[in-house]
């Protein structure tokens, strides 16, 4: 089977004095620091314990640029500074925000086309489309910049480990096509090493995408096919938001995407019907 992915788009001030060929000497006025010190009393465990407990809540999911969760980080941030009398110093007047440019891409959909080959030829499967209120069989975990199309092979666990007889990977084999691996591989049983524990998903994903020259990884869980489908809603929800930022001033990118190799769950019930 072969698989198609389109992608719609979308104050530490330090002064510094040189020092030319003769010798000179200079003194300068000792700062007061007897007013910073009065205030180290004030930074205790609880005190601070409580700030970032708000701005670290799962309500903020994570304050991403851009995002509601970080304008209502920031607007807390500002009441305390109100609060504490700290005098506005962003841009603007009685501001305490200084904005700056971003450049970023926006996903607005997903579409996934999975094709049967046949003796008489390629016939489409299923055509998967995943927007915002659409969820899909497939779910986009890391990159997927560019679109890929490739044969769908079986990588097993996606190890290779020949020192306990473990051999999934075969470069000729899974050269630019979709590695379909399961997201679970055992390390050790019943005090049986069958795996090498040392091994990571990352390790394991870099090295078929790296190594062995996939073009992307088709990982099926073992959970129930309700947890992807509740991943897969999650996941329709975010689409939109803006991917890949960088600073506006320093981007040279000229459209620079991200990694375009793709790193995607794929619905176990898809994966079963592909496996037979």
């Amino acid at each position: 089977m072969k698989i198609h992915i389109s992608l719609i788009s979308i104050l530490l001030v330090l002064l510094l004095q040189g020092c030319t060929g003769s010798a000179e000497l200079s003194e300068t006025k000792q700062a007061d620091t007897n007013s910073f010190h009065s205030y180290t009393s004030l930074l205790t465990t609880d005190y601070l314990r409580s700030h970032l407990e708000v701005i670290a809540h799962d309500s903020l999911r994570g304050r991403n640029t851009g995002t509601v969760e970080e304008q209502k980080a920031a607007r807390y941030i500002i009441e305390q500074y109100e609060e504490m009398g700290v005098a506005p110093k962003g841009t603007g007047q009685n501001s305490y925000k200084q904005p700056f440019m971003l450049n970023a891409e926006r996903v607005d959909s997903l579409v996934f086309h999975t094709y049967k080959t046949e003796e008489s030829g390629d016939s489409l499967y299923k055509k998967s489309v995943i927007s915002r209120d659409n969820p899909g069989d497939y779910i986009r975990l890391f990159g997927g910049a560019e679109p890929h199309s490739g044969e769908i092979v079986f990588g097993g666990f996606g190890i290779n480990d020949a020192r306990r007889g473990v051999q999934h990977l075969d470069a000729e084999m899974m050269q630019n096509h979709w590695v379909l691996i399961f997201s679970e591989y055992p390390t050790v049983v019943d005090g049986d090493t069958l795996i090498n524990p040392e091994i990571t998903n990352n390790s394991r994903i870099g090295a078929i995408l790296g190594q062995y020259g996939a073009g992307g990884v088709l990982v099926v869980s073992d959970d129930p096919p309700t947890d992807f489908d509740e991943a897969a809603d999650l996941n329709a929800s975010l689409l939109g938001q803006p991917e890949n930022m960088r600073l506006q001033y320093l981007d040279d990118s000229q459209g620079q995407r991200g990694f375009p190799k793709s790193y995607t769950e794929i619905n176990p019930r898809l994966a079963a019907e592909i496996l037979g």
